[in-house]
């Protein structure tokens, strides 16, 4: 993809600080050396990469970046644990400047390189940035549909899974749901108590809500800030009931819901909401909305 890419030449050199967090399991992490190394020529400084290796699987030196700390984590709660740990043990003050989250599998499909995810989340009003790439389709009509990524904010706090079999192994479904008492992702989060009521009130009040599916995003510091150390230790222990487990996809699709800043315009949703209705297609089950291609 062609991307044209503002000028950072004027851009404080204490913003330019990047950190690289990985989720690390069996696939081929040959893209991390490269994507660094296209930050650094981009004028990026990548001040820390923690590499967490969760399947017992040796990484080979010469995949690491210069620099690169490995770690070994229980295989528990897949990415999204890995990413709770990193938070919990670094404080959002010790953050660099944007710091990325990619997962060892974020380059089997199109996806943002790690400079585009630092740049976007750099310039944009949320200072969050998904790497994925929502797909198109059509229906059987022949109209084009784009995924967006946005929730209806109702269908996102009541959603809850059955089972997740992709990439799973046989029999890994078995404590796949939440306990009863905790189903839906709305009562899970509120269960963890990880934040104030009122934070928690105030994320789900808009009538739609940003999600980021895939594993790889970016985020400013300072919107890192939105739940305390402890509370993303609270978090990471929630994941740690097993490795293929119903929580772990509520998390993900938490993830730019925390991380992105109100922009000025939120409190005008319903305005934009309704223009958005005026060209949507149909919503999922699952209430992601779908934008009629024009």
């Amino acid at each position: 993809m062609q991307t044209n890419f503002p000028d950072i030449s004027q851009v404080p050199e204490a913003e330019l600080t990047v950190g690289l967090v990985v989720a690390y399991c069996h696939k081929n992490i040959s893209w991390i050396r490269p994507q660094v190394k296209d930050l650094a020529q981009a004028g990026f400084h990548v001040k820390s990469i923690h590499i967490y290796s969760k399947c017992n699987n040796p990484i080979s030196d010469e995949l690491l970046p210069p620099g690169a700390v490995v770690e070994t984590l229980p295989n528990v709660g897949r990415c999204d644990h890995t990413y709770l740990y990193h938070l919990a043990q670094h404080p959002a003050t010790a953050l660099q400047s944007i710091t990325i989250f990619a997962k060892d599998a974020a380059y089997r499909r199109p996806h943002a390189s790690l400079k585009e995810l630092v740049i976007t989340a750099m310039h944009n009003n949320f200072g969050f940035a998904c790497g994925q790439k929502p797909p198109t389709f059509q229906n059987k009509g022949g109209e084009s549909f784009s995924v967006t990524n946005w929730y209806l904010s109702r269908r996102l706090k009541a959603l809850s899974l059955r089972a997740y079999k992709s990439g799973s192994s046989p029999g890994s479904n078995s404590h796949f749901k939440a306990p009863k008492e905790h189903r839906g992702l709305g009562a899970w989060l509120r269960s963890v108590d990880a934040m104030q009521p009122e934070t928690y009130r105030q994320l789900f009040s808009p009538p739609a809500l940003p999600f980021c599916f895939g594993g790889i995003f970016a985020v400013r510091r300072k919107n890192a800030e939105i739940v305390k150390p402890e509370g993303w230790a609270k978090l990471e222990v929630a994941l740690s009931r097993g490795d293929n487990i119903e929580e772990g996809h509520y998390m993900e699709r938490l993830w730019a819901l925390l991380f992105s800043k109100p922009p000025a315009h939120w409190q005008n949703w319903p305005n934009i909401l309704e223009a958005m209705a005026r060209k949507r297609g149909p919503v999922t089950t699952q209430g992601i909305i779908f934008v009629k291609c024009v």
